[in-house]
């Protein structure tokens, strides 16, 4: 899967709670919460049924049956878009390749590239309830108990990665 974007959800310092309620414990002690998230059907979370997307017209949350007293997670729309436009503010070139070799040998022949320009915040969103862009919880604790936020990612296959743009040209 290619990232889109990271961003982590709100309210402030929600992803410490997430771990310390969800997470497992590491090789180290502490803990850590790593999960893919869709919209379409609840993952499972060490076996048992656990996050699931739930997309509203101003904000997406990431819903769980057992927060107990955390408040849900959310992103605002507004900031979802601002997110994407900031990492794709003008065109992006996306290149496929085939690869042979390995190390300095290694080997790239490059076979296909788009030219995208024009993010579409309501193809988006559609990839998300359709569960094609998907969410990837990467979260972690140091030895010393310090949050380690890997970045909540919005990811997609890279097939659909130009079902985000209003502009798809191919080049090559």
């Amino acid at each position: 899967m290619l990232t889109l974007f990271t961003k982590a959800p709100l309210p402030s310092r929600i992803n410490r709670q997430l771990v310390e309620k969800f997470g497992h414990p590491a090789k180290h002690g502490k803990k850590v919460l790593h999960t893919t998230v869709n919209a379409v059907s609840k993952n499972n979370l060490y076996g048992k049924p656990a996050f699931i997307v739930l997309v509203q017209r101003t904000r997406i949350e990431l819903v769980h049956d057992d927060y107990g007293d955390l408040p849900t997670p959310y992103w605002n729309s507004i900031d979802l878009e601002k997110a994407f436009n900031r990492k794709y503010p003008q065109n992006l070139l996306y290149v496929k390749a085939d690869c042979r070799g390995r190390g300095r040998a290694e080997e790239f022949h490059y076979n296909e590239a788009w030219l995208m320009s024009g993010f579409s915040f309501p193809r988006f969103i559609e990839l998300l309830v359709s569960g094609q862009i998907l969410i990837d919880i990467r979260l972690g604790q140091y030895p010393d108990g310090r949050l380690h936020d890997h970045g909540t990612g919005f990811r997609v296959m890279p097939d659909n990665l130009d079902m985000c743009f209003n502009k798809r040209e191919q080049i090559l």
